[in-house]
């Protein structure tokens, strides 16, 4: 967790104040990522399957990438259109709140919400706070 203090797990090791990464649990085994490479195990006796190491430490080169797009303002400089990694991102926040809700969600890609649920499609926005409101179209 950013910020707070927290123990080493798997092959995530602190490198500095706190760790930061994420493990990804799967039918049979795990894979571990954070800003130095990522760790791929399988089984019970977590065989290591693969393993791969940033080319730098916290400013991995994606961020850079996009950072001096940023500066330029050239979208073409862009590794990947912003589209595509706000899709990516989605998939964390729909897991979040199927978490919360604690139970499993349908999700429609066309309509952008979940089938059949006004309580998980309440969870997609925030309530906002007069003047501080975003439009339902941007």
């Amino acid at each position: 967790m950013r910020g707070l203090i927290s123990p080493e797990e798997g092959p995530l090791k602190a490198r500095g104040a706190n760790i930061v990464g994420n493990i990804f649990y799967c039918s049979d085994g795990y894979l571990a990522v954070d800003s130095y490479g990522y760790w791929a195990y399988k089984g019970e006796k977590r065989e290591l399957l693969a393993e791969g190491k940033a080319e730098r430490g916290e400013n991995a080169p994606h961020m850079d990438n996009f950072l001096q797009a940023v500066r330029s303002r050239k979208r073409e400089q862009l590794n990947a259109e912003v589209a595509v990694n706000a899709l990516a991102s989605n998939f964390v926040h729909l897991a979040n709140i199927s978490y919360r809700l604690g139970r499993k969600l349908t999700w429609d890609a066309q309509k952008e919400r979940f089938t059949g649920d006004s309580q998980a499609d309440a969870m997609l926005t925030r309530h906002y706070r007069a003047p501080y409101i975003v439009p339902e179209k941007v």
